[in-house]
């Protein structure tokens, strides 16, 4: 049994809106006449499956797999008692797809990461004061993260002077404030 949409996390609760927005604006586009029924009745299997081919055509299978899924919690939000099966079976078939996109060629090694942080950082400044605030920070973030990967939330509350220390050309972060 699933948790009911009241203990939904936020970010679930998003992803189930975007996925129900997805297919409203799927039913707009290829049959208008059916946002006239009510949303229970809107779930057909027919429609359900040509949903399923239309966003596999633009999403990898792990992405559709995931928006079926979020589509799922919204239809039992919606329609408890409709019966998903097929939709289950499409979300299965989805995620089980071996073949993933190889991502190696695209990465950038750390220490190539690092440096551009520290230009980045360089570049901003003129005679040792900071002129460019923005290209400093983001300087700051790349040179950060490539040398101590951490978590988005652990880094947005990063504050300077506070949590990073800056002194000259070396940059200081307490180790309590990596998780």
């Amino acid at each position: 049994m699933t948790a009911s949409p009241k203990d939904w996390r936020p970010t679930t609760v998003a992803h189930a809106k975007y996925a129900y927005g997805q297919w409203l604006k799927f039913l707009e586009d290829l049959e208008p006449s059916s946002l006239a029924e009510p949303p229970a009745d809107r779930f057909t299997t027919e429609r359900l499956q040509r949903f399923v081919k239309q966003i596999s055509s633009r999403l990898s299978a792990v992405g559709t797999a995931a928006g079926i899924g979020y589509l799922i919690l919204a239809i039992r939000a919606i329609a408890p008692s409709f019966d998903y099966p097929s939709l289950q079976f499409a979300q299965r078939r989805h995620g089980a797809v071996k073949k993933r996109r190889d991502k190696r060629t695209a990465m950038v090694r750390a220490d190539e990461l690092f440096g551009l942080g520290m230009s980045l950082m360089a570049m901003a400044q003129r005679d040792g004061v900071v002129h460019d605030l923005l290209t400093y920070r983001d300087g700051l973030i790349v040179a950060l993260l490539a040398s101590r990967p951490m978590r988005r939330k652990t880094l947005a509350e990063m504050r300077l002077d506070k949590n990073v220390m800056i002194n000259g050309s070396a940059i200081h972060v307490p180790s309590t404030r990596m998780r």
